[in-house]
């Protein structure tokens, strides 16, 4: 696909909130790939996908509904969901073999063009019905493990032993497609995952400070900081407070803090925080802004 990209073939192109693609020959349209494609959408899978010209060109227009796309929710996945996720990735590729017609590498891998249902954690992909090209399958499945390698080292919250052995299968080259299925899947604990529900108040409250202070979050994001304009809400009288000094992020029902690259450190439970990595506070946890202390606090004690 990237190839197909390279070359101009195609053209990436936005159709409102749809993802697109403009054709540079219409005679790389497989119209085989799309009548096997549009019968696929109904059973899952696959985002729908409309042929239309361009500009006496044909364009493919992708129709997101409700999905959002993997790039989006990395923040928001804890490791069990994220190998359910790759499970379900593997699933729908097993499938494209199974059909037979359709061709790994006219699937879009990019992490901006797979999409996930959020209640389900179910993948649908994009795939473009083109004449085939030259792309086989080993070189597909590399280019799949770079980049899902390149997402769990990125991605600070998926750290966990489970995605440290994920990600040995991934970098076993001989590995098959149908082999990394087996085995993320044996990965999976029977398909338990926490989803976010009713965003529980977190109360941050300063200890042994001069100038106490509290505060109550119940939105996704959350500022601390000590000026007005840059945050939520202000730490008073603390010059070594920053402006925007750490962000507090509720994703899939649990709480995480992130340090903001302040000038003197955020923090947790005696550990600095690197600043704008992600880390998960509990209830009981004792956070530290500078020189002042915090407790923190969860409604239902979690």
């Amino acid at each position: 696909m990237n190839e197909l990209i390279r070359s101009n073939k195609i053209t990436e192109m936005q159709f409102s909130q749809n993802p697109g693609y403009i054709l540079s020959d219409n005679s790389l349209f497989s119209l085989t790939d799309f009548k096997v494609l549009k019968n696929k959408e109904k059973t899952g899978g696959f985002i729908k996908c409309s042929k239309a010209m361009f500009n006496g060109r044909v364009s493919l227009v992708y129709f997101i509904g409700d999905h959002k796309n993997l790039s989006n929710i990395l923040l928001s996945v804890d490791p069990e969901s994220f190998t359910l996720i790759l499970r379900n990735l593997f699933e729908v590729l097993l499938e494209i073999k199974a059909i037979g017609f359709l061709s790994y590498q006219n699937v879009d891998i990019s992490t901006d063009k797979i999409f996930i249902d959020q209640k389900t954690l179910g993948v649908s992909l994009i795939y473009l019905p083109l004449t085939s090209n030259s792309v086989g399958e080993e070189v597909f499945l590399n280019e799949l493990r770079t980049q899902l390698l390149q997402i769990i080292s990125s991605t600070p919250v998926l750290s966990s032993d489970k995605i440290s052995k994920i990600s040995m299968y991934l970098s076993n080259a001989s590995l098959t497609i149908e082999e990394l299925h087996r085995k993320i899947s044996s990965e999976c604990s029977g398909g338990s995952v926490r989803r976010a529900g009713i965003q529980p108040l977190l109360n941050v409250v300063s200890v042994n400070s001069k100038n106490t202070c509290e505060f109550n979050i119940n939105k996704p994001e959350f500022i601390l900081g000590r000026v007005a304009s840059k945050v939520d809400a202000v730490v008073p009288e603390n010059p070594a407070i920053s402006s925007a000094h750490c962000k507090f992020i509720f994703r899939n029902g649990e709480y995480f803090v992130q340090d903001l690259k302040s000038s003197n450190g955020s923090f947790l439970n005696s550990k600095r925080l690197v600043a704008e990595e992600l880390y998960s506070v509990k209830n009981g946890d004792r956070l530290r802004l500078a020189n002042e202390d915090f407790l923190i606090r969860i409604q239902g004690g979690k």
